[in-house]
């Protein structure tokens, strides 16, 4: 498919097989010349019967398409982390990602989140790119106490949920509010006022005192990780999610989820592209040798929750 440009020539077959130009169309690629304006039959040594007249001849053509992936940036995971754009075209709807107490600012070309990338911005490299989520603390309006009271706030420190603020009268004795955080593969200490403290200052529900000249004071949750029989070993094993990327090939894989420091195998290639051969898997969409190959037994250690692999292609 593509717009049909017709040329004439006057020349013999060498000139015709040997010298033919090499047009360029923005935001398309070059796809060959054609006998025919259906594109059936190509320019070639086999085609060619010679000739005696002028000769009009096709160029075919074909859309630029380029693979764009999402970088969440510390937010939650996307459905699909990546998408197929047109080259010279707008980038079309975007995802929303979500993260817990953020603003979602947009997508950025960027890793500065300098370049702000809109669904009407227009497409203008022709590789595999990546594009960034910009995100922005959202702050609460602080609560203004009364004379001779102070606010108290919890800080869930690494854990789940939510918790009212609980205002205290200065000097007189009231009960915390129980704890209503949860962290997976821990324990519940108490409360501190530092973020780092391994020990509680108050248990929870307390009955304490406070007396505050600011305000206001955040207590931060203590907690302790939970350990199995074998002190050796945790509860809690962390994980990472590899995606698979066609890079430039057909089809479809599902994600798979590594334990860290576990060799596990990857899954078999289930991708194709015509013309092409599989080689393996590389971390970057450029490598032109693979890093693992098809369904390679490996070992991930990474601080990071998710990996992207390229599928890697050799010319047939």
């Amino acid at each position: 498919s593509g717009d049909d440009i017709q040329t004439s020539f006057t020349a013999n077959e060498i000139d015709i097989l040997d010298n033919l130009p090499i047009p360029t169309k923005q935001n398309y690629i070059f796809d060959g010349w054609y006998f025919d304006e259906e594109f059936t039959l190509p320019v070639n040594e086999k085609n060619f019967t010679g000739v005696d007249t002028n000769l009009n001849i096709y160029a075919k053509w074909t859309e630029n398409y380029v693979t764009i992936n999402f970088d969440v940036n510390g937010g939650d995971y996307l459905s699909s982390l990546s998408k197929i754009v047109t080259m010279g075209e707008s980038y079309g709807t975007l995802p929303v990602p979500i993260r817990y107490d953020y603003e979602f600012l947009g997508w950025y070309s960027d890793m500065s989140l300098t370049n702000l990338i809109t669904s009407q911005t227009i497409v203008t490299k022709n590789y595999t790119h990546t594009l960034y989520a910009g995100w922005q603390l959202i702050q609460s309006d602080p609560e203004i106490p009364e004379e001779g009271t102070t606010i108290i706030y919890f800080n869930a420190n690494g854990g789940t949920g939510s918790m009212a603020s609980q205002t205290f009268v200065n000097g007189v004795a009231q009960s915390l509010n129980g704890n209503k955080f949860t962290r997976s593969g821990y324990t519940f200490l108490g409360w501190a006022r530092t973020s780092s403290a391994t020990s509680a200052l108050y248990n929870d529900g307390a009955t304490i005192i406070i007396h505050e000249s600011n305000g206001s004071v955040t207590l931060y949750a203590v907690w302790k990780k939970n350990v199995t029989e074998t002190p050796s070993e945790p509860v809690e094993q962390e994980t990472l999610v590899v995606y698979f990327n066609a890079n430039g090939g057909s089809g479809s894989m599902a994600s798979q989820t590594f334990v860290n420091g576990v060799a596990e195998s990857l899954n078999s290639n289930t991708f194709t592209r015509s013309g092409y051969t599989f080689l393996g898997w590389a971390r970057s969409s450029g490598a032109t040798t693979p890093l693992y190959g098809d369904g390679a037994t490996l070992k991930i250690q990474q601080s990071s929750g998710a990996i992207t692999l390229y599928a890697v292609w050799v010319k047939d």
